[in-house]
């Protein structure tokens, strides 16, 4: 339950949604973040696909709302790639500054990649206290 009230707010759904929807923008014109524009294309398309399924994954297993586990499993599978390329797209962004607007991917992929560096530490933890019931249950026979 604690998944379903607290891992699908809004602004995660739609977060995820429009990471999913750049992601697969940035794929098909095979754009390498500021900084580094010096990536082959096949290195472009592989960075963004990335963005794209592990947002699609992290996506997944937030709107999930079969078994809970199931559900975790699927959104810490994408979690941990998609603060690795938000990080590089804010870092890349950052050594591209020219004015304040550019600021602006510092400041969203950089946000992204902290809220779901946070939100895989949270999803890992509640799966590691899942574990820990199940044993105690098994532990007393069964019995809670």
């Amino acid at each position: 339950m604690d998944r379903l009230k607290y891992g699908a707010s809004a602004d995660t759904i739609f977060v995820l949604f429009f990471a999913v929807g750049l992601g697969a923008l940035l794929t098909s014109y095979q754009y390498a973040p500021g900084g580094a524009e010096w990536l082959p294309a096949w290195a472009a398309t592989v960075w963004a696909g990335v963005l794209t399924l592990s947002a699609t994954l992290a996506l997944v297993g937030v709107l999930w709302r079969g078994d809970e586990i199931d559900g975790w499993n699927w959104e810490i599978a994408g979690r941990p790639g998609l603060v690795g390329t938000c990080l590089s797209y804010a870092w890349g962004s950052a050594l591209n500054l020219h004015d304040a607007g550019d600021f602006l991917g510092v400041v969203l992929f950089g946000g992204i990649a902290v809220a779901s560096a946070f939100r895989a530490y949270g999803v890992a933890h509640r799966i590691r206290l899942f574990r820990l019931a199940l044993r105690a249950q098994e532990s007393a026979g069964g019995r809670l």
